[in-house]
């Protein structure tokens, strides 16, 4: 019976503190909820969205690529359009130039791919695989501006692979030539544009 008085006085604790705990927070949120008094004015603030800083949309510049000079491996090759033949399959080639692929963007500051390609031998492409990630290189046009791109990749592809002459996305410039022991794939070099004057 000593046991059964213990276990009751025991519960009656615990119901008396656990009333008590609920009654204080009750009264802790109704202090920290706002009570409005008639005739009171309710005072907002409005926030309105100020118009952030754009930067001026830059002129579309464009030109047919003359020349491609890539310092760090001491390229400076003039560029002549190039062509595609579809009877032969195959791409007009200078063996001391570069071509620029006239199916695809001329070089510009708004949207596409510029392709140009050329022989891996000394007089066009040879020291291109010394290249160095970020790199600089530029283009030069027949209307005087310059596209100057920092070089970011390279892929090797098949010679079949012509995905990249589809590309529509920021301006990239593309320098591709053969490699391979029998040089049967291709490589393709692949600079973003960084600056267009």
């Amino acid at each position: 019976m000593h046991r059964h008085i213990k276990l009751v006085i025991g519960l009656v604790i615990i119901i008396t503190g656990s009333a008590v705990l609920i009654h204080a927070r009750q009264n802790i949120v109704a202090t920290k909820t706002p009570t409005l008094v008639q005739d009171q004015p309710i005072i907002t603030k409005t926030v309105v969205a100020q118009p952030s800083a754009t930067r001026p949309t830059p002129s579309p510049l464009s030109g047919n690529a003359r020349r491609l000079i890539i310092p760090s491996v001491n390229i400076d090759i003039a560029v002549v359009d190039g062509y595609y033949n579809q009877d032969s399959q195959t791409w007009t080639l200078t063996s001391d130039k570069a071509q620029f692929a006239t199916p695809t963007r001329k070089p510009n500051n708004e949207s596409g791919g510029t392709f140009i390609y050329g022989h891996n031998n000394r007089k066009v492409f040879s020291r291109l695989p010394d290249i160095k990630i970020g790199a600089m290189a530029s283009i030069q046009t027949d209307n005087g501006h310059t596209f100057t791109y920092r070089y970011e990749k390279v892929d090797v592809v098949n010679p079949s692979d012509s995905g990249i002459l589809a590309y529509t996305g920021p301006p990239i410039l593309t320098v591709q030539t053969c490699t391979g022991f029998w040089y049967q794939n291709r490589s393709l070099f692949t600079f973003v544009l960084v600056e267009a004057s």
